[in-house]
């Protein structure tokens, strides 16, 4: 072969390994934003008796939307607090929980439109509310 027809062979022009077998830094960068993209906060759904969503199944939207930061066992805090028996418990007060201030001072009791209002918007609901 001649010189010119090495020129034509396609080479790659990034090296997804580097030396020693180790993974190049960039190599990683889309695995890192897949990571930060599944850590963003998503909006919280009701779940009402036949679900929060129409059609949809309330344990199915629990499971898909709120149970990475809540549970419904009594005393269970997480990321957020426990949500065991929250109609009729005063906002902010579930026991072990360190609530945000705005939450903590908020005068309302838990009921399910109150509630549904607050899985709508929580911020608009009550600001600074994390």
């Amino acid at each position: 072969m001649t010189r010119t027809a090495h020129a034509a062979v396609a080479r790659p022009t990034a090296r997804p390994m580097a030396s020693k077998g180790r993974l190049a830094p960039f190599a990683l960068a889309p695995l890192a934003l897949a990571a930060l993209l599944a850590m963003a906060p998503q909006p919280a759904r009701a779940q009402a008796d036949g679900g929060g969503e129409a059609g949809g199944d309330g344990q199915v939207n629990f499971n898909n939307s709120c149970r990475t930061c809540h549970t419904t066992s009594e005393g269970d805090n997480r990321l957020g607090p426990n949500l065991a028996g929250i109609i009729g418990r005063k906002a902010g007060s579930a026991e072990g929980y360190s609530y945000s201030s705005a939450l903590a001072q908020a005068d309302v009791t838990w009921d399910e439109a109150t509630l549904d209002r607050f899985l709508e918007n929580p911020d608009a609901w009550c600001p600074a509310t994390t």
